[in-house]
C-alpha cells in the first residue's frame, strides 16, 4: 500500500533518531520526537486518503483485453459513453489496488473477483460520495454459500453498513456474470441496495411493475426463483428498481434515476 511509502520512513527514522539518543545517553528533543510521533499516527490514521490519493496520480489503466471482458459480462456499463467508460475503467482500476479483500477458506481472489464485486459501486458513481465510498473499503469472499449470525439460513451475500463490510459467495458472483440472463447478480443487487438507502429514495412503483421489470431480464426465471438464488425471504425494492434500470434503462419508463447514476 502506497501509504507504507510514507509510513516506514518516518518509523525508520523515529527508531534511529531514540536508538541515536539511547546510544550518547542524552534525552531526545521532545518536539522532535512528539513531531515523529505525530506525524506516523496521522500517516496510519489517514492511510486510506493517502492510498487514495497517490493512485488518483499513479493509476495503472487496465489492458484492452480487460476491458472487453468488462463490457462483455457487465451489461450494466453498456449505455455509458466511451469518456464514460474512461473514468469507470480508472475507477474500478484505482478502487481494486486500496480495496481490502478478506478470503474465508483456500480461495484465490482474481482480479476478475475484485472487478465484479466492485464495479457496481463504480458505475453508481459513489467514487463521488466520499462518505459513503470511504465506509466501504473491506468484502469477505466465501467460495461458496453461507450461514452467519445475521441472516440464519444458506445466502450469498450480505452487507454490514455500521461496519462498511460486504460479503459475497464466489460461486454465485462469477456464475451471475458468467451467463447475465440466468443468473441474479448478487453484487449489483447489494450495491443498488447501500446507494437507495444512502440516499433515501423511495420508489413509486408497485412491487408487481417491479418484479415484472426483473423477470424481463432472464430468460425463465421468476421472483421466487431469485429468492432461492439468493437465499433470502424478501428483497429491497427500491434497490430492484434501480438493478433494473442500471440493465435496462428503457425498462422503468419513469426512469427515476437517470439524473443520479
Amino acid at each position: 500500500m502506497p501509504y507504507r511509502f510514507f509510513l516506514i520512513p518516518i518509523l525508520t527514522g523515529l527508531v534511529a533518531y531514540l536508538g541515536y539518543h539511547l546510544y550518547i545517553e542524552k534525552d531526545p528533543n521532545p518536539w522532535i520526537l512528539f513531531s515523529l510521533l505525530t506525524f506516523s499516527v496521522a500517516t496510519y490514521v489517514f492511510q486510506h486518503q493517502l492510498n487514495n490519493l497517490w493512485w488518483s496520480r499513479y493509476t495503472p489503466d487496465l489492458e484492452e483485453n480487460e476491458k472487453k471482458w468488462l463490457q462483455h459480462h457487465l451489461p450494466y456499463i453498456q449505455s455509458l459513453s466511451s469518456e464514460e467508460l474512461k473514468v469507470f475503467y480508472k475507477e474500478l482500476s484505482k478502487v481494486c489496488l486500496f480495496h481490502e479483500f478478506i478470503p474465508m477458506g483456500n480461495i484465490p481472489i482474481h482480479e476478475e473477483l475484485k472487478w465484479i464485486s466492485l464495479a457496481p459501486a463504480i458505475r453508481l458513481k459513489l467514487y463521488s460520495e466520499p462518505t459513503i465510498y470511504s465506509h466501504f473499503i473491506r468484502t469477505v469472499i466465501y467460495p461458496h454459500p453461507f450461514i452467519s449470525p445475521e441472516i440464519d439460513q444458506i445466502h450469498v451475500s450480505e452487507v454490514h453498513p455500521q461496519d462498511g463490510i460486504l460479503i459475497f459467495s464466489a460461486e454465485q458472483l462469477l456464475l451471475s456474470h458468467l451467463n447475465i440472463k440466468k443468473y441474479f447478480n448478487p453484487a449489483l443487487y447489494e450495491w443498488c441496495k447501500i446507494y437507495v438507502e444512502f440516499r433515501k429514495i423511495e420508489v413509486q412503483l408497485t412491487n408487481d411493475f417491479i418484479i415484472e421489470k426483473l423477470e424481463n431480464l432472464f430468460d425463465d426465471v421468476h421472483y421466487n426463483d431469485i429468492l432461492l438464488w439468493m437465499g433470502r425471504e424478501a428483497l429491497a425494492f427500491d434497490a430492484l428498481a434501480l438493478y433494473v434500470s442500471l440493465i435496462d434503462e428503457s425498462s422503468i419508463s419513469e426512469n427515476y434515476f437517470k439524473d443520479q447514476v
